[in-house]
């Protein structure tokens, strides 16, 4: 018989071995990083007639390039945009092939509609007179309308453009409307959206109707100042504010395939097109953009109708210079909004360093400076708006760095800084056992960490986190926070008060959800300090579960020992007792009886006391 001891020993090692292979398949079926999921399209169900039209017309011409940005526009003569997105998902979830047709503004596009030589149109509305040609599929995006007009003219409703001028794009369908319910409107028919935003900025209109999301966009783009929008434009019917895709009306069948991939279109697909395309400052709500402005105030922007704008612009992503040489950043966000409702032009001028910055509005060469830290020596050469915003300052360092909690722990260290920035005195007023070392800009300082070159850098969290996104840093970290925390300003020249008055009449007319919109567009930050959450998810779950595999071998091996303990300590009491037992026969016999044993040749082996 096998003793008990074996057989434990051999359940365990098999019930080892049946753990060490779970264990092996828990980890060959976690990914190393991320994750990855598939997205199938779902199937569509033609009917015979539909598949028979599809077959015959797998290409589709549709119009593209109506210079409608974010929506339907080109770059590089490629068609691009959130409806350009959306129509080629519809195409290939329902089997079609698009060809773009560019060239033609909205009115000429339209003829082709109806001449038979185009098939679909994007970012349409739909109208009482284009029903009589076209074939609609249900709304696929809401941009509500808007009234564009001058900050010293601003006009919130349609009935106070009565005998005015409004400019909008022609075959538009504000042009079916106002001539239709509105007579005591003159219309200026132009080619664009941008044409008419020209328009009113050059005096050939008094305001223009158009889209939120699509004059927003224009405005930013092209640096637009002057004018504001004025308010939302309502004009009896809430569904002109809804797009569609339209086909011709003898298209029937493809009208109702592209209204079946519409209905195959996920949420989350819809999303991922509307935060590829539409910013957060393109959604905001249109509300009255008018700042109550007294006398004094207007005649002073008169008499200063262009204002200065002078900066390194090398600090992303509050100020820097985008792809085409133009301002960018969360500055210029604001700066446009100063623009718009103050009614005056901000000019950038670029080709400054830092240092030549501060000078320049010392001597008042320049008016403002965007996004700085009021201290003590600039309020003797400037005076300061109302914060904007606020970040925190911290100090970035390898992924292999040793743990730092602050900067107490960089003691003997070599630490950098933007060359002339606020942190330079910093570090070596409050931390002079650092060793402070100077760079050009904040990429050339967090390139200096990951060369090893020196050990941290300090800086904003906003801008750590922008440049070390925008380089692919992948090396760098947030490893611990400082005790600074950077209030961002506009600085406005010692001796004009009355703009910084303004400034903060502006600021004060921001709504929270403008500024989020602000923030959203420019600083997209997750950040974790020390270890990345990634890292600790990657490595700590697979780890954790094979821990829970073993503990529960743990337990259940150490149960399996305590139920043998537990028998063989039974076993030996029992032994212990038939032993007791024994004795005492013994002993009874020995005090009664004379007792002797032998054994099998008939030797003794064994005498009581009596047998004596």
């Amino acid at each position: 018989m096998m003793p008990i001891y074996s057989k434990s020993k051999l359940l365990a090692g098999k019930l080892f071995l049946l753990l060490a292979i779970l264990c092996l398949g828990l980890i060959s079926l976690w990914p190393v990083s991320g994750y990855s999921a598939s997205n199938k399209n779902s199937s569509i169900q033609l009917t015979p007639e539909e598949a028979a039209w599809l077959e015959a017309n797998p290409e589709i011409r549709v119009a593209g390039d109506i210079q409608w940005p974010p929506f339907n526009f080109s770059e590089d003569g490629v068609p691009q945009g959130y409806s350009i997105g959306y129509i080629e998902m519809l195409a290939k979830k329902v089997g079609l092939n698009v060809k773009y047709v560019t060239g033609p503004v909205w009115n000429e596009f339209l003829e082709m509609m109806k001449a038979g030589t185009l098939d679909v149109m994007l970012d349409i509305v739909k109208t009482p007179e284009r029903q009589e040609y076209l074939l609609y599929t249900p709304p696929y995006v809401s941009n509500p309308n808007v009234i564009l007009s001058r900050s010293a003219s601003a006009y919130k409703s349609v009935e106070e453009l009565f005998g005015k001028t409004v400019a909008v794009t022609a075959g538009s369908f504000y042009e079916e409307v106002l001539e239709r319910d509105y007579p005591q409107i003159n219309i200026l028919g132009v080619a664009d959206t941008f044409e008419t935003i020209k328009a009113v900025s050059f005096l050939n209109a008094d305001a223009a109707f158009g889209e939120t999301a699509a004059i927003r966009h224009l405005m930013k783009k092209h640096l637009t100042t002057g004018l504001v929008i004025s308010g939302e434009l309502k004009m009896g019917d809430p569904e002109l504010a809804l797009l569609h895709i339209a086909t011709r009306k003898e298209l029937p069948h493809l009208a109702s395939i592209l209204r079946k991939g519409m209905a195959a279109v996920s949420e989350d697909e819809k999303q991922a097109i509307h935060r590829l395309w539409v910013t957060e400052e393109d959604k905001v709500d249109p509300v009255d953009q008018t700042i109550d402005l007294s006398e004094a105030e207007k005649q002073w922007l008169k008499q200063h109708s262009v204002i200065s704008v002078v900066d390194d612009f090398a600090w992303p992503p509050f100020t820097f210079l985008d792809e085409d040489g133009n301002m960018a950043g969360l500055a210029s966000s604001y700066i446009r909004l100063f623009g718009e409702r103050l009614g005056v032009e901000f000019r950038p001028k670029f080709g400054r360093s830092w240092d030549q910055t501060l000078d320049e509005v010392k001597s008042r060469q320049s008016d403002t400076v965007p996004l700085l830290i009021p201290t003590k020596e600039r309020e003797t050469f400037l005076s300061f708006t109302k914060p904007v915003i606020s970040f925190p300052l911290v100090l970035a360092t390898r992924n292999d760095s040793s743990f730092i909690d602050s900067l107490d722990d960089l003691s003997g260290k070599r630490v950098g800084v933007v060359d002339g920035y606020l942190n330079d005195k910093r570090l070596k007023v409050g931390y002079p056992a650092i060793e402070v070392v100077l760079y050009g800009s904040v990429s050339e300082g967090l390139e200096a960490v990951d060369g090893g070159e020196i050990d941290a850098f300090a800086a904003s969290l906003g801008v750590i986190e922008y440049e070390r996104s925008r380089l692919g840093l992948d090396n760098i970290k947030v490893a611990a926070p400082t005790p600074f925390v950077d209030n961002l300003s506009f600085g406005i020249r010692k001796d004009w008060p009355e703009l910084v008055s303004m400034i903060n009449k502006v600021l004060d007319s921001i709504t929270d959800r403008e500024k989020t919109a602000i923030k959203n567009t420019w600083i997209g930050i997750t950040f974790t300090l020390g270890t990345q959450i990634g890292t600790i998810v990657k490595w700590t779950v697979p780890i954790a579960l094979i821990a829970l595999v073993f503990i529960t071998f743990i337990v259940i091996w150490n149960r399996k020992l305590k139920t043998e303990v537990i028998e063989r300590m039974e076993a030996q009491r029992r032994q212990a007792e038939l032993l007791r037992e024994l004795n005492f026969q013994q002993f009874a016999l020995d005090q009664h009886s004379i007792v002797s044993m032998t054994d099998s040749d008939g030797k003794i082996t064994y005498t009581n006391d009596r047998f004596l």
